[in-house]
């Protein structure tokens, strides 16, 4: 059995805006996948959190039986998660769920769950040799912060509005990196300037 997929459903018992939000509570949805050569029959998933932030309200979801070579999802008995309103915008939690079925299989996954948008910090580093960027999030992270560190922004350009703050890590001169005016990552950065 492998963990196959995840993702937070707060349509029906959320607010309905697709984010797993400080003090929102949603469905978790997962889904596995049987590699094995004989079907798992009654499998039934165990969810525990050690996140100061996050509560697990819904612990066992059924998943029933699932054909080999095939997957099923707990679509019909989804987990039930809650986040702390206290919770800081992304913030990454880490569940581990424990999955067994009648013949004895027992295995564990851990899902890493973001919660909300941004976070109190985002690093860009597009310098060639990243020595600044991994030391900047080292330090934010011994003294509290939490944020994300990334070398290609794109995958956050619709989240950078929500970070505290943003570092960019070019390099030192002359092996840095340039970010030119009218470049994919130039027209990243014009989402940086503040909106007034």
């Amino acid at each position: 059995m492998i963990l196959e997929d995840y993702f937070i459903d707060d349509s029906i018992i959320g607010n309905n805006n697709g984010i797993f939000d400080p003090g929102e509570s949603v469905y978790l949805i997962v889904s596995l996948y049987n590699t094995g050569s004989k079907d798992a029959v009654n499998v039934i998933g165990f969810l525990r959190e050690s996140d100061p932030y996050v509560n697990v309200d819904s612990v066992t979801s059924v998943f029933g039986d699932i054909s080999s070579k095939t997957s099923k999802n707990n679509s019909s008995d989804p987990f039930i998660i809650t986040s702390l309103s206290s919770t800081p915008k992304g913030h990454i939690a880490t569940l581990t769920l424990a999955v067994s079925d009648d013949s004895g299989y027992v295995d564990t996954f851990w899902l890493n769950i973001k919660i909300g948008e941004g976070g109190e910090f985002l690093i860009w580093d597009p310098d060639p040799n990243q020595s600044s960027g991994p030391a900047i999030k080292s330090a934010l992270e011994a003294v509290g912060y939490s944020g994300n560190y990334t070398t290609d922004l794109s995958p956050y350009y619709n989240e950078l509005q929500y970070y505290l703050a943003v570092f960019v890590c070019v390099g030192i001169f002359p092996n840095n990196n340039i970010i030119t005016d009218g470049s994919a990552r130039g027209r990243g950065c014009l989402v940086l300037r503040p909106v007034v």
